[in-house]
């Protein structure tokens, strides 16, 4: 589990410039990085940050043209970031109970960042469990274990992938036998 905790490690050193810039879009590709190590190693360090970075990257979009936000931001920024501190020494000392509790103080954060905003953002950090399940599962985990993992359950999972049509995954359509050898071919060099 080494390599998920550099790699846990890479994300939130990657992540912590993009909150204090307030650059949601690099927070959501970190969010996405995430989704490899989970559907390889099913480890609670990626899951954990993988659901606080895509609703913290949400929020962040959501609101940052809001004038009335940015006073509010600033004190959580603060708060944020040192519970992002706390989630690197976690992650360096591998204690998955600290980090846990880390990553829950962050999302009380953002669901205490403004009584307008609470009810936005607790509904923002439950479509991003079901979000991430579903890259999750497109990962060929199953979808009882992913469910599990994110701490959803089966049906709100199945009801997201039933309604959801996502151009970017393809079907798994055999070639035809024809196309198959004509492939073949070109790999070898093979002539008519």
């Amino acid at each position: 589990m080494k390599s998920v905790r550099e790699d846990v490690l890479n994300v939130i050193k990657n992540v912590k410039p993009a909150i204090r810039e307030e650059r949601s879009n690099r927070i959501r590709d970190w969010s996405n990085h995430t989704i490899h190590s989970i559907s390889v190693f099913q480890d609670e360090f990626s899951i954990g940050i993988a659901i606080i970075l895509y609703s913290l990257a949400k929020i962040l979009e959501k609101y940052s043209l809001d004038p009335s936000f940015g006073p509010k931001w600033k004190r959580f920024k603060k708060k944020i970031l040192k519970d992002f501190d706390c989630m690197e020494e976690s992650v360096k000392k591998g204690d998955v109970h600290a980090y846990s509790k880390c990553t829950q103080r962050i999302t009380e954060h953002l669901s205490k960042i403004d009584e307008n905003y609470s009810k936005y953002v607790r509904q923002v950090i439950e479509s991003s469990k079901i979000k991430k399940g579903s890259k999750v599962y497109e990962h060929g985990i199953s979808l009882g274990r992913t469910a599990e993992m994110l701490g959803i359950s089966k049906w709100e999972l199945m009801d997201y992938l039933g309604v959801t049509k996502n151009p970017d995954v393809k079907l798994n359509i055999s070639e035809s036998l024809k196309e198959r050898w004509e492939h073949t071919k070109k790999i070898f060099g093979a002539k008519k």
